[in-house]
Protein backbone atom coordinates (compact mmCIF):
# COMPACT_ATOMS: atom_id res chain seq x y z
CA UNK A 1 0.00 0.00 0.00
CA UNK A 2 2.47 2.42 0.84
CA UNK A 3 4.62 1.64 -2.33
CA UNK A 4 1.29 2.34 -4.39
CA UNK A 5 0.82 5.71 -3.03
CA UNK A 6 4.20 6.78 -3.45
CA UNK A 7 4.15 5.98 -7.34
CA UNK A 8 0.37 7.54 -7.23
CA UNK A 9 2.55 11.30 -5.29
CA UNK A 10 5.18 10.62 -7.22
CA UNK A 11 3.25 10.48 -10.78
CA UNK A 12 0.66 13.59 -9.57
CA UNK A 13 4.00 15.37 -8.66
CA UNK A 14 5.42 14.90 -12.53
CA UNK A 15 2.41 16.06 -13.72
CA UNK A 16 1.63 18.98 -11.82
CA UNK A 17 5.28 19.70 -12.49
CA UNK A 18 4.46 19.57 -16.35
CA UNK A 19 1.55 21.78 -16.53
CA UNK A 20 2.87 24.68 -14.53
CA UNK A 21 6.38 24.36 -16.98
CA UNK A 22 4.01 24.50 -20.62
CA UNK A 23 2.66 28.20 -20.50
CA UNK A 24 -0.72 27.26 -20.37
CA UNK A 25 -1.10 30.03 -22.98
CA UNK A 26 -3.36 30.40 -25.81
CA UNK A 27 -1.39 30.25 -29.02
CA UNK A 28 1.67 29.50 -27.38
CA UNK A 29 2.14 25.83 -28.79
CA UNK A 30 0.79 26.92 -32.50
CA UNK A 31 2.96 28.80 -34.10
CA UNK A 32 1.47 28.96 -37.62
CA UNK A 33 -1.94 30.08 -35.85
CA UNK A 34 -2.99 33.62 -37.60
CA UNK A 35 -2.65 36.76 -35.85
CA UNK A 36 -5.97 38.05 -34.10
CA UNK A 37 -7.88 40.36 -35.92
CA UNK A 38 -7.74 43.99 -35.47
CA UNK A 39 -10.22 45.83 -33.25
CA UNK A 40 -13.46 47.20 -35.19
CA UNK A 41 -13.16 50.37 -36.44
CA UNK A 42 -15.42 53.02 -34.92
CA UNK A 43 -16.52 56.57 -36.49
CA UNK A 44 -16.22 59.24 -34.05
CA UNK A 45 -17.89 61.84 -35.56
CA UNK A 46 -18.42 65.80 -34.04
CA UNK A 47 -20.96 66.84 -32.13
CA UNK A 48 -23.00 69.91 -33.49
CA UNK A 49 -24.64 71.97 -32.04
CA UNK A 50 -27.67 74.18 -33.18
CA UNK A 51 -28.67 71.77 -36.17
CA UNK A 52 -30.81 68.64 -36.22
CA UNK A 53 -28.61 66.18 -37.75
CA UNK A 54 -29.98 62.32 -38.29
CA UNK A 55 -33.06 63.68 -35.93
CA UNK A 56 -30.75 65.00 -33.57
CA UNK A 57 -30.03 68.25 -32.45
CA UNK A 58 -28.24 69.93 -29.16
CA UNK A 59 -28.74 73.84 -28.15
CA UNK A 60 -26.56 75.95 -25.86
CA UNK A 61 -28.73 78.60 -25.07
CA UNK A 62 -25.41 80.22 -23.34
CA UNK A 63 -24.22 80.69 -27.02
CA UNK A 64 -27.85 82.03 -28.48
CA UNK A 65 -27.98 85.80 -29.56
CA UNK A 66 -31.28 86.13 -29.37
CA UNK A 67 -34.48 84.00 -30.62
CA UNK A 68 -33.24 80.82 -31.92
CA UNK A 69 -35.49 78.57 -34.14
CA UNK A 70 -34.90 75.22 -35.10
CA UNK A 71 -37.91 73.67 -37.06
CA UNK A 72 -38.50 70.22 -36.47
CA UNK A 73 -36.42 67.35 -34.85
CA UNK A 74 -36.93 64.26 -33.14
CA UNK A 75 -34.88 64.48 -30.46
CA UNK A 76 -34.08 68.06 -28.80
CA UNK A 77 -31.28 68.59 -25.81
CA UNK A 78 -31.13 72.15 -24.38
CA UNK A 79 -28.61 72.90 -22.65
CA UNK A 80 -27.62 75.96 -20.72
CA UNK A 81 -29.63 79.18 -19.59
CA UNK A 82 -31.62 82.03 -20.01
CA UNK A 83 -32.69 80.69 -24.16
CA UNK A 84 -35.84 81.41 -26.07
CA UNK A 85 -36.11 78.99 -28.37
CA UNK A 86 -38.88 78.12 -31.25
CA UNK A 87 -39.33 74.35 -32.13
CA UNK A 88 -41.17 72.44 -34.78
CA UNK A 89 -42.20 68.87 -34.35
CA UNK A 90 -40.50 66.95 -31.51
CA UNK A 91 -40.60 63.94 -30.12
CA UNK A 92 -38.28 64.11 -27.27
CA UNK A 93 -37.46 67.65 -25.72
CA UNK A 94 -34.63 67.59 -22.76
CA UNK A 95 -34.12 71.02 -21.14
CA UNK A 96 -30.97 70.65 -18.70
CA UNK A 97 -30.65 74.23 -18.30
CA UNK A 98 -32.18 76.55 -16.21
CA UNK A 99 -34.17 79.95 -17.03
CA UNK A 100 -34.92 78.50 -21.02
CA UNK A 101 -38.39 79.20 -22.47
CA UNK A 102 -39.36 77.16 -25.54
CA UNK A 103 -42.41 77.52 -27.48
CA UNK A 104 -42.81 74.21 -29.80
CA UNK A 105 -45.27 72.92 -32.28
CA UNK A 106 -45.78 69.79 -30.73
CA UNK A 107 -43.57 67.51 -28.42
CA UNK A 108 -44.29 63.82 -27.14
CA UNK A 109 -42.24 64.03 -24.08
CA UNK A 110 -40.69 66.71 -22.27
CA UNK A 111 -37.82 65.82 -19.59
CA UNK A 112 -36.51 68.96 -17.51
CA UNK A 113 -33.14 68.19 -15.83
CA UNK A 114 -33.08 72.19 -14.86
CA UNK A 115 -34.81 74.41 -13.16
CA UNK A 116 -37.19 77.40 -14.31
CA UNK A 117 -37.71 76.35 -17.74
CA UNK A 118 -41.32 77.43 -19.26
CA UNK A 119 -42.49 75.26 -22.09
CA UNK A 120 -45.62 76.12 -24.30
CA UNK A 121 -46.73 73.70 -26.36
CA UNK A 122 -49.71 72.77 -29.32
CA UNK A 123 -51.10 69.42 -29.82
CA UNK A 124 -51.69 66.84 -27.34
CA UNK A 125 -50.35 67.42 -23.78
CA UNK A 126 -46.87 65.70 -23.63
CA UNK A 127 -45.94 63.27 -21.35
CA UNK A 128 -43.66 65.24 -18.51
CA UNK A 129 -40.31 64.12 -16.60
CA UNK A 130 -39.51 66.78 -14.15
CA UNK A 131 -36.40 66.49 -11.90
CA UNK A 132 -36.28 70.12 -11.50
CA UNK A 133 -37.81 72.24 -9.45
CA UNK A 134 -39.96 75.79 -10.73
CA UNK A 135 -40.63 73.84 -14.48
CA UNK A 136 -43.85 74.76 -16.66
CA UNK A 137 -45.35 72.43 -19.45
CA UNK A 138 -48.87 74.82 -20.68
CA UNK A 139 -50.94 74.35 -24.20
CA UNK A 140 -50.50 77.61 -26.31
CA UNK A 141 -53.08 79.75 -26.95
Amino acid sequence: MTRRLSRTLGTLAVLTAALTTTGCTPGDDDATSAPPAPPETVEVTETVYGECVDGVATIVADDLDGPFDLGDCASVSIVGVDGSITLGEVEQLVLEGDRNTVVVADVGRVAFGGNGNTVEHGGDEPEVVDEGDDNTVTPTG
